[in-house]
């Protein structure tokens, strides 16, 4: 305690006291006025954008404001340590610690603005598009942006402890490397992921078959794997590397769909009924206002072991699958009372026996 001390009164005995209070006083005063002068810089360098949207200048203010006081002070103090002549030793540990935390503070300032940024942009692209992968795409810069941050911040932050970092990079090259043979699926989905985002062959909200094994609606795309939401129910989770190489069918990007099916009718049914009836189903699907009228094929197609096959095909103009469920439920109602008014009945499996006397 006593060589304290003594070194604290030897110091102060060969230091220029006036300097001292100077750069003490210049030091205080920044840190009472840190706030008014963040507020200034901030008000002329985003004058524009002030001008253009306050609510976006605020935000971004706010987001800034604290973490610029700060920078400002230690800058102020890194500034003012020569003028206090501190021991050589003293000098420079202290100046590389203030360093250090000015680099983490500005490189949070910077990673803070590209965030809102990125925020910004795929808002005001949502708003112009009506596109749900803009989260996946957001969700992807995100990541980049916060991976490219801290490795410059890590570089900067340990170059004046460090030094030469020559050593330390071959030695993560060398790390890196071992990491990425052991890591080959998870490198081979990020990379999945990248040809999802850029090929866009679906959309969050969009319904899916692959192979016509698995069906389902996006949930949510991520950098590893993506989510769908079977029909039952389920989520299911699929590697972007598997969904990348997969044959993958969009039933949400058509713009119609086609429905196809067959009537089959009574074997003693006459001609006339028949054909009226033929007429008939044609005539209510081209009255249909969700059925596109070049699509309507209705024909006598065929006798078939019990029956006499009738065929339907038309298109709607609902890609929706369950708008379309709705059509054709409207459609067979109005198959089935065809029917009746044209005096024809439908035929079911029958097996006729014949005996001979």
């Amino acid at each position: 305690m006593a060589d304290i001390w003594n070194n604290c009164l030897e110091y102060f005995h060969s230091v220029d006291l006036t300097r001292l209070l100077i750069a003490c006083a210049v030091v205080v005063l920044m840190f009472v006025i840190k706030k008014p002068l963040v507020t200034l810089i901030l008000r002329l360098a985003l004058t524009a954008l002030r001008r253009k949207d306050t609510a976006k200048y605020e935000q971004l203010k706010k987001s800034l404001s604290r973490i610029l006081g700060y920078v400002l002070f230690l800058g102020m103090l890194v500034l003012a340590l020569p003028y206090i002549s501190l021991p050589e030793a003293a000098f420079a540990f202290i100046n590389r610690v203030l360093t250090t935390i000015l680099l983490l503070l500005a490189f949070m300032a910077l990673y803070r603005t590209l965030m809102t940024t990125v925020k910004w942009f795929f808002s005001a692209k949502a708003k112009r598009e009506s596109d749900h992968f803009n989260l996946t795409a957001r969700n992807f810069l995100i990541s980049g942006i916060r991976v490219a941050v801290i490795v410059v911040a890590a570089v900067s932050i340990l170059t004046p402890w460090v030094g030469s970092l020559s050593g330390l990079i071959a030695g993560l090259g060398i790390t890196s490397l071992a990491v990425a043979l052991a890591a080959q699926d998870s490198l081979s989905n990020f990379f999945g992921s990248i040809s999802i985002m850029l090929d866009k062959p679906f959309d969050v909200g969009d319904y899916i078959v692959i192979k016509d094994e698995l069906q389902g609606t996006i949930e949510h795309v991520g950098l590893r794997s993506t989510r769908i939401r079977q029909l039952s129910g389920s989520q299911v989770t699929i590697p972007n590397a598997n969904l990348a190489n997969a044959v993958v069918y969009n039933e949400t990007k058509r713009s119609q769909r086609r429905i196809h099916f067959t009537v089959g009718l009574e074997y003693k049914t006459p001609a006339e009924n028949l054909s009226a009836f033929v007429k008939a189903v044609e005539t209510l699907l081209l009255e249909d206002a969700d059925v596109v009228n070049d699509s309507v094929k209705v024909w006598f197609d065929a006798f078939a072991d019990s029956s006499l096959s009738v065929d339907i095909i038309y298109r709607v103009d609902k890609p929706n699958y369950y708008d379309m469920l709705t059509v054709k439920e409207r459609v067979n109602h109005g198959v089935l009372k065809a029917a009746k008014d044209t005096g024809v009945h439908m035929a079911f499996p029958s097996v006729s026996v014949y005996q001979a006397e």
